[in-house]
């Protein structure tokens, strides 16, 4: 990682040196109400060194978030991929912003900083963040800027207690994804393909889809196959995740089967696509390969409501 420049606020965000230490202890000290919400509430240079031994060991990087005249405000970890083994998912591990800076847009300036720097990885799909659960302030302003919270309360091994949270990059509008091209959605339905047996003898996965909305939106979803008659396609929890965000008009679509193979939606996705949407008739792309596409009215000559209405 380069430094990373704020200037509306004049200050620069850099990997910290071993010489930093003395430093960053002071933002620690600065911060003592944040401590004070966990079991130890007095900053000491070994609590530093212990979160920075933390940090090298999931990967991180540890900065420190710095004035014009080198004075150290406030720090930043964050392990920028393969957090957990996943290529696709990074961690916010920590941002602190000593107690006499704060209330300036600091920790905002911080936060879009980083995630600038970690979404120039393509692969990454989902940013990772831990907030503790007697921090109000913080769970609003993790939730403001799109954090999910997805599991928790649950008790770390530092006697914390925390929600975990999660942002979907998939679902933050990208002028770019407008032009993405027929490989690139067929590899974004593969990333999320991971077939898993589920109890029951039931199973989710083998089947993943990815679809882009008219709005340059980018969904993503997989099959679930259980009894009765009450799973879905991959195609219908895409449009379950789309439908969510508001939206329902469909520019290209696609469902993968294992490393190769290119599924066609089934009649009951057909009829799905279209009931949602009947614009989606006309103008949606149902990729069949990476260089053969065809309007989801070829697939779907007669729509029920055609008969229906008569």
């Amino acid at each position: 990682m380069t430094t990373i420049l704020i200037p509306n606020h004049n200050l620069e965000i850099r990997p910290i040196r071993q010489d930093d230490v003395e430093a960053i202890l002071d933002v620690y000290r600065q911060s003592e109400d944040f401590l004070a919400l966990g079991p130890v509430s007095t900053a000491s240079v070994e609590m530093v060194l212990k979160d920075l031994e933390i940090s090298q060991s999931e990967g991180g990087i540890f900065c420190g978030i710095y004035r014009v005249d080198g004075k150290m405000v406030g720090v930043v970890d964050y392990v920028p991929n393969n957090f957990e083994g996943s290529p696709q998912a990074a961690y916010l591990s920590l941002l602190m912003i000593a107690a006499p800076f704060r209330k300036q847009g600091i920790g905002q300036a911080i936060l879009e900083a980083i995630e600038k720097e970690i979404k120039k990885d393509p692969r990454i799909r989902t940013i990772r963040a831990g907030v503790q659960v007697n921090n109000p302030q913080a769970v609003w302003f993790w939730q403001k800027n799109g954090y999910q919270i997805v599991s928790g309360p649950k008790l770390m091994p530092d006697q914390t207690t925390v929600f975990d949270l999660r942002k979907d990059l998939s679902l933050e509008k990208s002028p770019a994804m407008a032009e993405i091209s027929n490989l690139e959605l067929i590899e974004r339905a593969k990333s999320v393909l991971k077939p898993r047996e589920l109890s029951l003898g039931n199973s989710a996965g083998d089947v993943a889809c990815a679809l882009l909305s008219s709005s340059g939106n980018l969904y993503l979803g997989v099959c679930i196959d259980v009894s009765s008659g009450i799973g879905f396609c991959a195609e219908h929890s895409a449009i379950a995740a789309m439908m969510t965000a508001g939206e329902s008009s469909i520019s290209k679509i696609v469902a993968v089967w294992g490393e190769n193979t290119i599924l066609p939606p089934c009649g009951r996705c057909r009829e799905f696509m279209y009931e949602i949407d009947t614009a989606n008739l006309e103008n949606t792309e149902v990729i069949l390969s990476e260089n053969s596409v065809v309007k989801l009215k070829d697939l779907l000559p007669h729509p029920y409501h055609e008969v229906w209405n008569k």
